[in-house]
């Protein structure tokens, strides 16, 4: 005898929709198909001693040289101290503690600059800029709100900035560059801006960032995928964005808006997915966290001074899903270092080891790429460093 089967069964057969949640829609990235092998390079590790008050997870860090002697600048956010621990030997120099009328300096800092001893600036969660001295003795402060972008021409009320180790900021000419996501506007509205800070005179200006076409033809979610990295090359006076949904570098010159894009894909990054809420609502982790992890993507980019060279740090996709992201020791994803020269030529490329290296915290010094790696304990800080071997071009 047939058994009658239920409509909703056949709809579920037939058309295969609302069933179960559909894959999300896949944006193809351009890949590279470069016939150069991966590119040869020699490791090392270093370890950088911490207090008893200072974790292993560090918001913002800066490579310094001062004199004859280099340094790993790094931010204690949670009580506002900043570090110099020397980089040879990997103990603390010295600590510096802002002089002010505040008992507690505890998240007020995000991050910050090291022009040298005398001009140290402190970016603070508010929209507003310190510059100390080593001493921690405040020099000026400055506020960032109610001033006008260069283009288009409207009022831009700051309530506050992103800064990090991968998009730090530099200094050029008496001018403090920021390169930021702000939150302002009457809507609280993100903005993607340059903030140029005079230090002299306290004159700031906002130049709008043009966001690669990715950005406006796909739904990306508004979290990491808008939090874009930068570096600044002093010897062709440019500033270099990675953006994560982009394969393309984009170089701009300091002092206006003309800029060019780069290929700078990645042998091992092909795809990413476009944001829908409804295909991770159900995921343990929030929605957006679930996005990006299982999306290729790109990070950091860091120019190398000593060997004029780029490296950019590509994300791998999690292959798998609904895992979560918020607990102890959660999963990261796997980094790809892409190596370019100073013309933004390919030379290589090198996969990490899976789960190992923290995903936005590392820098170069004369010794190399210096990536650390996921913390086993609260007393260290450990990086390995990667030197290329490729010529130096000068």
């Amino acid at each position: 005898m047939l058994k009658l089967i239920p409509a909703a069964l056949l709809i579920c057969v037939f058309f295969n929709s609302g069933c179960q949640p559909s894959e999300p829609k896949r944006i193809a990235f351009k890949k590279r198909s470069d016939s150069i092998k991966n590119i040869s390079f020699s490791q090392s590790v270093k370890y950088f001693e911490l207090d008893s008050i200072t974790g292993p997870k560090v918001q913002c860090l800066q490579y310094v040289r001062l004199k004859d002697r280099d340094y790993l600048a790094f931010l204690n956010e949670e009580t506002g101290v900043l570090y110099l621990n020397d980089y040879q030997t990997g103990k603390i120099f010295s600590r510096l503690a802002i002089q002010d009328n505040k008992r507690d300096h505890r998240k007020l800092f995000q991050g910050f600059y090291y022009q040298n001893p005398d001009s140290i600036f402190l970016f603070y969660f508010g929209p507003s800029v310190a510059l100390v001295n080593d001493k921690g003795e405040i020099k000026k402060r400055y506020n960032l709100s109610n001033k006008t972008t260069q283009t288009p021409i409207e009022q831009l009320i700051v309530k506050g900035f992103y800064s990090s180790t991968s998009n730090q900021g530099f200094y050029e000419q008496d001018t403090l560059y920021l390169n930021s996501v702000v939150l302002g506007g009457s809507k609280m509205e993100r903005k993607k801006v340059q903030i140029l800070l005079n230090v002299k005179d306290g004159n700031q200006s906002f130049r709008e960032m043009d966001m690669p076409l990715v950005y406006r033809q796909h739904n990306l979610a508004n979290g990491d995928f808008h939090l874009y990295a930068t570096s600044y090359n002093p010897k062709t006076k440019k500033i270099v964005y990675s953006f994560p949904a982009d394969e393309n570098l984009i170089s701009r010159n300091l002092h206006d808006s003309k800029q060019s894009s780069f290929f700078s894909g990645s042998k091992h990054i092909d795809f990413m997915n476009e944001y829908d809420e409804k295909q991770y609502k159900n995921g343990i982790s929030d929605p957006m966290i679930e996005h990006f992890m299982t999306s290729g993507s790109f990070g950091s980019v860091l120019f190398d001074k000593f060997n004029n060279l780029y490296y950019r740090i590509g994300f791998l996709p999690i292959g798998k899903k609904n895992l979560n992201y918020e607990e102890k020791n959660a999963p990261l994803k796997q980094l790809s270092v892409i190596v370019l020269d100073q013309n933004f030529k390919y030379l290589g490329e090198i996969k990490l080891s899976a789960n190992q290296y923290q995903m936005s915290s590392a820098f170069v010094s004369e010794k190399g790429l210096n990536i650390q790696e996921r913390p086993l304990n609260d007393e260290i800080l450990k990086f390995t460093v990667f030197k290329f071997n490729t010529p130096a071009i000068k």
